[in-house]
Order: structure tokens, then sequence, then C-alpha cells
């Protein structure tokens, strides 16, 4: 089974062909040749690149050349435009990219949680459940409006990005970074969600092999399951922390079983993100 990073994120330098148009990255740069090389280099065979909102806002369009030049690499989910007035037609165009796997909405701000909770973005979630689109979801404070979503379009895979955790983007870590993981576990029961356990080791106050979040990664194990539960290192996010090998070498620490392993290490993201399609890509260029 191929290992699959379930999220990271790739930009060039900021420059006037492709300016940042967000507040921008710590990183120069992360292009699609020097994450190829990281992924070669700990043993990853392929990846989903979430286009950064920081750079780009809602422009995917570097993660798909990436995603095209490295054919069966890598898929992409595109963020959503709140400004989109037209969401189906996205969902639909976004649908007919060979590499698009889903979309992510940002629900950092009040004002975006408060228009799911008021319908803003029905026409978008029944564009995704005709099709079947995965919906990963960046939360805010509280999960009401993952259950909302996940209650009311049952057809949609929804995804909770990094256990639903806010990290720090410096050292140290939040002093108590897993407190509000019970009200994520109890999201469990819904059939439609999963979770990314994506820049875990970014919560750590412990060196390598960050022995303090083996406890929460278990209960998350055991609340989802393996098949819906998904790791990624949220490169490059999490470089302030550690390198990218650090966070796939962590796995081998945790005391999986093979099953958990192999669901973990790619497994869980192949079938919740369909990867199947995408991967063969490559086999079909080769």
């Amino acid at each position: 089974m191929p290992v699959i990073d379930a999220q990271l994120h790739v930009f060039e330098r900021n420059r006037p062909e492709r300016p940042w148009t967000g507040d921008g990255s710590p990183l120069a740069e992360a292009t699609g040749q020097s994450t190829v090389d990281l992924l070669d280099a700990a043993g990853v065979d392929a990846a989903i690149i979430v286009s950064p909102w920081l750079n780009y806002r809602a422009d995917p369009s570097y993660a798909v050349e990436v995603a095209a030049k490295f054919a069966g690499r890598f898929a992409v989910v595109a963020p959503v435009d709140p400004a989109d007035s037209d969401p189906a037609a996205f969902v639909a165009a976004w649908a007919e990219v060979p590499w698009a796997v889903g979309l992510r909405l940002m629900l950092w701000s009040p004002q975006e949680r408060t228009r799911v909770a008021d319908g803003g973005y029905d026409a978008l979630f029944t564009a995704l459940e005709e099709r079947r689109m995965p919906l990963c979801l960046a939360l805010g404070s509280g999960t009401a409006e993952a259950q909302l979503i996940a209650e009311r379009h049952p057809g949609i895979p929804v995804i909770i990005d990094h256990l639903g955790m806010r990290g720090a983007p410096t050292p140290p870590a939040p002093a108590d970074p897993f407190a509000e993981l019970p009200s994520i576990l109890s999201l469990a029961s819904l059939p439609n969600v999963a979770v990314k356990a994506t820049g875990v080791p970014a919560l750590s106050h412990e060196p390598f092999p960050y022995r303090d979040v083996f406890a929460p990664l278990r209960r998350v194990l055991d609340s989802f399951g393996p098949e819906r539960t998904l790791w990624g290192t949220d490169w490059t996010r999490t470089h302030a922390f550690l390198g990218y090998s650090e966070g796939v070498d962590y796995l081998a620490e945790l005391g999986l079983s093979p099953f958990e392993s192999s669901m973990l290490r790619g497994g869980a993201a192949s079938a919740t993100f369909g990867l199947d399609r995408v991967l063969a890509l490559a086999r079909a260029a080769g």
C-alpha cells in the first residue's frame, strides 16, 4: 500500500507573475520539486496538496500545476471562495480537473460559521453531495457547524482538519493542545465524518518521537477507527517545529497494529479521497 501524506502545502516565491494574495508564509517557498525531494527522502509515495489560503487565498492554480507536472505524486484540495456567487458551477468545474479530490472550507471566523448555520452555503453543500466530493473543514471555535453539515448532508465525506486543533505558528506548542479533543471525538458517531491527524507533532512538548501525543492519537483511533483517521505532516505549517522526515518517522513509534498502520499511512486517505484514480495517472503516464 502506498504511503500517502493527507495534507501539505506548496507555493512559489512571492513574485509579480504569481503574487501572494494573502498574509503569506514565513517560508520563502515550497516548490513542487523541493516537495517531491522531501517525499522521496522520507519514503512517502504521494500527497494531497491543500492549496494554501495564506499564500493564494482561493486560487489553486499553482497546486494544480505541480500535480500536473508530477503526475501521480499529488492530488489537490482547493479552498472554497466565500465570494463565489455560483458555487455549484465551481464544484462542477473543479470535478473535471484530473487532480481534484475535494474542497476546503475555512470556518475560522464567526461570520463564516454563522453563514453555515444560516444556510448561506447550502448550494455548495448540495453540489458536493451530488458528487460525493469530500469537504475538509478548518474549524474555528467548536464543532456545531461540522455536525450540522454532516447531519444535513450525509452524502458528503466531511474531514476535520488537524483533529480540529489550532496549533501555534511557532514553538512552543499550546499549553493544553488537546483540551477540545472530546468535542471532536463526539463527531465519530456520524459515519460520514473522518479526521486528519495532520501536524500532530507540532502539538507536542517533547522531542522526537513526541510521546506525549501518543495517548490522544490512540483516543482518536479508538473513536473513529483506522478507516476514518488520516495521517499527514501538514508541511509547511509545521516547519518551525520539526523536519518533514520526523513528521513521518514518528508513526513507527506509535505501536500500531499492521492494519492501523496501513490505514493511517495512506489507506484511509486513499479511500476517503478516491485517490486510486489520481495515482493511476502515474501508471498511465509511465
